[in-house]
Protein backbone atom coordinates (compact mmCIF):
# COMPACT_ATOMS: atom_id res chain seq x y z
CA UNK A 1 0.00 0.00 0.00
CA UNK A 2 2.92 2.44 0.94
CA UNK A 3 4.30 1.98 -2.46
CA UNK A 4 1.49 2.39 -4.19
CA UNK A 5 0.58 5.61 -2.20
CA UNK A 6 4.82 6.93 -3.32
CA UNK A 7 3.78 5.82 -6.55
CA UNK A 8 0.51 7.88 -6.78
CA UNK A 9 2.22 11.14 -5.25
CA UNK A 10 5.43 10.96 -7.72
CA UNK A 11 2.82 10.48 -10.40
CA UNK A 12 1.27 13.63 -9.44
CA UNK A 13 4.29 15.54 -8.61
CA UNK A 14 5.53 14.60 -12.28
CA UNK A 15 2.25 15.18 -13.92
CA UNK A 16 2.33 19.24 -12.19
CA UNK A 17 5.86 19.37 -13.27
CA UNK A 18 5.34 18.85 -16.92
CA UNK A 19 2.27 21.17 -17.13
CA UNK A 20 4.22 23.95 -15.25
CA UNK A 21 7.30 23.30 -17.65
CA UNK A 22 5.06 23.41 -20.38
CA UNK A 23 3.70 26.77 -19.28
CA UNK A 24 6.88 28.29 -18.57
CA UNK A 25 7.94 27.38 -21.89
CA UNK A 26 4.64 28.57 -23.52
CA UNK A 27 6.02 31.87 -21.97
CA UNK A 28 9.81 31.58 -23.10
CA UNK A 29 11.36 34.57 -24.41
CA UNK A 30 13.44 34.70 -27.19
CA UNK A 31 16.94 32.80 -27.37
CA UNK A 32 19.93 34.91 -26.08
CA UNK A 33 23.19 34.29 -26.94
CA UNK A 34 25.19 32.81 -24.16
CA UNK A 35 27.45 35.00 -22.28
CA UNK A 36 31.09 33.87 -22.79
CA UNK A 37 32.98 36.13 -19.91
CA UNK A 38 32.72 34.41 -16.42
CA UNK A 39 31.13 36.68 -13.96
CA UNK A 40 32.42 37.01 -10.64
CA UNK A 41 29.64 36.01 -7.91
CA UNK A 42 28.90 39.11 -5.69
CA UNK A 43 28.00 37.84 -2.08
CA UNK A 44 28.46 40.95 -0.16
CA UNK A 45 24.99 41.31 0.21
CA UNK A 46 23.88 38.19 1.57
CA UNK A 47 23.05 38.20 5.54
CA UNK A 48 23.93 35.12 7.34
CA UNK A 49 26.69 32.59 6.60
CA UNK A 50 26.33 29.67 4.22
CA UNK A 51 29.64 27.95 5.24
CA UNK A 52 31.57 29.32 2.31
CA UNK A 53 33.80 32.16 1.68
CA UNK A 54 33.71 34.20 -1.39
CA UNK A 55 36.46 32.78 -3.21
CA UNK A 56 34.64 29.43 -3.18
CA UNK A 57 31.44 30.85 -4.00
CA UNK A 58 33.37 32.73 -7.23
CA UNK A 59 34.70 29.11 -8.16
CA UNK A 60 31.58 27.39 -7.40
CA UNK A 61 29.73 29.50 -10.10
CA UNK A 62 32.73 30.35 -12.60
CA UNK A 63 32.85 26.12 -12.87
CA UNK A 64 28.84 26.22 -13.00
CA UNK A 65 29.02 29.09 -15.94
CA UNK A 66 31.76 27.32 -17.56
CA UNK A 67 29.76 24.51 -18.26
CA UNK A 68 27.10 26.37 -19.25
CA UNK A 69 29.08 28.54 -21.82
CA UNK A 70 30.36 25.34 -23.57
CA UNK A 71 26.62 24.13 -24.24
CA UNK A 72 25.71 27.68 -25.68
CA UNK A 73 23.64 28.91 -22.35
CA UNK A 74 23.37 31.98 -19.97
CA UNK A 75 25.14 32.13 -17.02
CA UNK A 76 23.75 31.25 -13.39
CA UNK A 77 23.36 34.41 -11.03
CA UNK A 78 24.25 33.52 -7.07
CA UNK A 79 20.89 33.66 -5.45
CA UNK A 80 21.11 34.57 -1.52
CA UNK A 81 17.84 32.73 -0.90
CA UNK A 82 18.74 29.49 -2.45
CA UNK A 83 22.11 29.42 -0.72
CA UNK A 84 19.89 29.66 2.50
CA UNK A 85 17.97 26.72 1.34
CA UNK A 86 20.72 24.92 0.70
CA UNK A 87 22.93 25.93 3.56
CA UNK A 88 19.84 24.72 6.15
CA UNK A 89 19.63 21.27 4.26
CA UNK A 90 23.57 20.63 4.56
CA UNK A 91 23.51 21.72 8.11
CA UNK A 92 20.79 18.80 9.13
CA UNK A 93 24.25 16.52 8.29
CA UNK A 94 22.16 13.72 5.96
CA UNK A 95 22.69 12.67 2.64
CA UNK A 96 19.40 12.40 1.44
CA UNK A 97 17.54 14.73 -0.74
CA UNK A 98 14.75 17.07 0.32
CA UNK A 99 11.49 15.57 -0.22
CA UNK A 100 9.12 17.09 -2.41
CA UNK A 101 11.41 19.90 -3.10
CA UNK A 102 10.31 23.91 -4.81
CA UNK A 103 14.62 23.73 -6.33
CA UNK A 104 17.04 21.65 -8.34
CA UNK A 105 19.06 19.77 -5.98
CA UNK A 106 22.52 18.37 -6.15
CA UNK A 107 24.77 16.61 -2.88
CA UNK A 108 27.99 15.64 -2.75
CA UNK A 109 29.53 13.86 0.10
CA UNK A 110 33.05 13.46 0.89
CA UNK A 111 35.17 11.52 4.18
CA UNK A 112 37.73 14.57 4.25
CA UNK A 113 36.56 17.44 5.88
CA UNK A 114 38.98 19.93 4.08
CA UNK A 115 37.89 18.84 0.89
CA UNK A 116 37.29 21.78 -1.41
CA UNK A 117 33.46 22.22 -2.55
CA UNK A 118 34.13 22.80 -6.35
CA UNK A 119 35.51 19.00 -6.18
CA UNK A 120 31.65 18.22 -5.81
CA UNK A 121 30.93 20.51 -8.54
CA UNK A 122 34.02 18.87 -10.74
CA UNK A 123 32.24 15.44 -10.18
CA UNK A 124 28.92 16.30 -11.04
CA UNK A 125 30.59 17.96 -13.74
CA UNK A 126 32.35 14.34 -14.99
CA UNK A 127 28.72 13.12 -15.89
CA UNK A 128 28.64 15.03 -18.80
CA UNK A 129 30.43 11.93 -20.65
CA UNK A 130 27.63 9.84 -20.41
CA UNK A 131 25.02 12.40 -21.26
CA UNK A 132 23.07 12.68 -24.55
CA UNK A 133 21.58 15.74 -24.92
CA UNK A 134 19.94 14.56 -28.78
CA UNK A 135 18.18 11.47 -27.45
CA UNK A 136 17.98 13.61 -23.68
CA UNK A 137 18.88 10.18 -21.97
CA UNK A 138 22.21 9.24 -19.97
CA UNK A 139 23.28 6.10 -20.93
CA UNK A 140 21.95 2.98 -19.01
CA UNK A 141 23.57 2.54 -15.98
CA UNK A 142 24.96 5.93 -15.31
CA UNK A 143 23.95 9.25 -13.37
CA UNK A 144 23.30 12.06 -15.57
CA UNK A 145 21.13 14.34 -13.02
CA UNK A 146 23.45 16.33 -11.55
CA UNK A 147 25.12 17.49 -14.45
CA UNK A 148 22.01 18.27 -16.31
CA UNK A 149 21.09 20.12 -13.42
CA UNK A 150 23.83 22.58 -13.79
CA UNK A 151 22.99 23.00 -17.77
CA UNK A 152 19.20 22.97 -17.84
CA UNK A 153 18.21 25.22 -20.14
CA UNK A 154 15.81 27.19 -17.80
CA UNK A 155 17.44 27.67 -15.11
CA UNK A 156 19.17 31.10 -14.00
CA UNK A 157 20.08 30.64 -10.27
CA UNK A 158 22.66 29.03 -7.89
CA UNK A 159 22.78 29.19 -3.89
CA UNK A 160 24.87 26.37 -2.09
CA UNK A 161 25.66 25.40 1.24
CA UNK A 162 28.09 22.95 3.34
CA UNK A 163 28.79 21.26 6.72
CA UNK A 164 32.30 20.38 6.75
CA UNK A 165 31.29 18.66 10.25
CA UNK A 166 28.79 16.17 9.58
CA UNK A 167 28.31 13.26 11.53
CA UNK A 168 29.15 9.96 10.55
CA UNK A 169 31.46 9.00 7.31
CA UNK A 170 31.05 11.69 5.37
CA UNK A 171 32.72 14.62 6.65
CA UNK A 172 31.81 17.59 4.32
CA UNK A 173 27.81 17.43 2.81
CA UNK A 174 27.73 20.07 -0.07
CA UNK A 175 24.20 21.11 -1.73
CA UNK A 176 23.27 23.30 -4.36
CA UNK A 177 19.76 24.48 -5.16
CA UNK A 178 18.68 25.63 -8.36
CA UNK A 179 15.83 27.74 -9.80
CA UNK A 180 14.02 27.13 -11.67
CA UNK A 181 14.15 23.46 -10.84
CA UNK A 182 15.26 21.56 -14.20
CA UNK A 183 15.84 17.27 -14.63
CA UNK A 184 12.55 17.45 -16.40
CA UNK A 185 11.96 14.62 -19.64
CA UNK A 186 13.58 15.73 -22.25
CA UNK A 187 16.96 18.07 -23.27
CA UNK A 188 18.94 19.55 -20.94
CA UNK A 189 19.43 22.43 -23.37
Amino acid sequence: MKTITKQLIFAVFLMLSLVFVASAQAKKPAKTKAVKTIVKANTSKCPGSNGLTDGEISAIVEAHNKARADVGLPNLTWNCSLANTAQEWATRGIFEHRPGPMYGENLFVDGAASVSPVTGVENWLAEKSAWNNSAGNCQAGKVCSHYTQMVWKNTNAIGCGINRNAPGKWKVLFVCNYSPMGNYSGKAY
